[in-house]
Parts: C-alpha cells; structure tokens; sequence
C-alpha cells in the first residue's frame, strides 16, 4: 500500500510539473479527430483503396507517436514517475558501460541476394578497422545468399538480432500471424549464431 501511495505522489507531481492531465486531454481530442476521419475514410474505401487506409492508420501512429513525445521529454517523464526506470545504462549503476555506444544495424544484411551487390563485408572490414562491434538487425527474408558472411561477422564478435522478415509494419497482422513470423525470423537468426558457434 504504501509504494502505491509513493507511486501515486510521483505521478501526481509528473502530472503537476509536465501538466500531463492538459496535454492527455489535448491528446484526446486530437485523437477522436483523427479516429473520425479515419472512420469516415474506412466507410467509402473499396478493395483497391486498402493501401490507403493502411498509410491513413501509418499516418495516425505517427501522429500519436508526436503528440506523446510532445507531453515531454521521455526519459525525465519515465524518471519523475519511477526514478528506477531507465531509458538507458547509467553509468553510475554500470561503470562499465561509461564512454560505449551500441551501433545498430537496421535491415540487414542486404535487400539483394547476390553477395557482390552487398556492403555487409565492407561494414565488417570498416567495424574491424576501428576495433567495434555491432548489433544486425536482420530482415530474414533477406538472409538468403549471406549465410556465410553473417556467420563470419558472428564470429567476430558481432550480434545478429530479429528485425522479423520483412522490413515492413505488422500492425495488421493477427497476433497468431505476427507470432509465427517472429518465430520463423528467430528460429532463422538462433540457426546462424549455432553454426558459428555462438
């Protein structure tokens, strides 16, 4: 009862130093527009206009991903509600972590099967050449043809992370399809780190 209470507090005095009841109410509104439109546009759509409907639901995260970020800056809104909550390593906590950064690589390993037309060795060589390491997110639908490249940065001292298959929203997905996806694309990048002894 008692951290309920302090938690209360520390949302109470969020709330009152960000004025987050305003800017929800200001969220809201905007919202219930959005959603009108979208229910008006949803209401004369035909079979070839579902490409639009999906950018108008885009074009809504985007707006609600603003209008959020709007109520303040994440990190001191995250830590004025709980102080234990971290957008990042803090190096007071993890002393080690002081002077790193973490380098993602997004869509890897490359849009184009023929090994030739990709970057991926390059990147390693470029890695390797300043003593860093990387995160790759793969698009597994693309790892086909980069296999041993993939396996060879792994073994580097690389990382291989599920970006799914395709580099593309599933927010229309069912849950069971957006799941069997995801699961494919990590049974896909578990493979490669065991066959490159990872």
């Amino acid at each position: 009862l008692d951290s309920r209470l302090q938690l209360s507090a520390r949302v109470a005095a969020a709330d009152a130093k960000f004025e987050l009841t305003g800017k929800a109410a200001a969220l809201d509104r905007q919202v219930a527009v959005i959603k009108s439109q979208v229910d008006a546009c949803v209401a004369d759509l035909s079979e070839r206009a579902i490409s639009h409907k999906e950018r108008m639901w885009n074009d809504m995260h985007k707006t609600l991903v603003r209008a959020t970020t709007s109520l303040g800056p994440p990190r001191q809104l995250i830590s004025a509600i709980d102080p234990m909550a971290l957008c990042f390593y803090d190096a007071a906590l993890y002393p080690g972590v002081r002077g790193k950064i973490a380098l993602t690589i997004d869509d890897a390993p490359c849009h184009v099967a023929q090994t030739d037309m990709c970057l991926l060795k390059e990147v390693g060589k470029l890695l390797a050449q300043f003593n860093s390491k990387a995160t790759f997110f793969l698009c597994t639908d693309f790892v086909a043809g980069h296999e041993e490249d993939l396996r060879a940065l792994l073994r580097e001292g690389h990382e291989v992370a599920n970006h799914c298959e395709a580099d593309r929203s599933y927010s229309g997905d069912s849950e069971e399809d957006f799941e069997a996806a995801f699961l494919r694309s990590e049974r896909l990048c578990d493979g490669l780190r065991e066959s490159a002894g990872r």
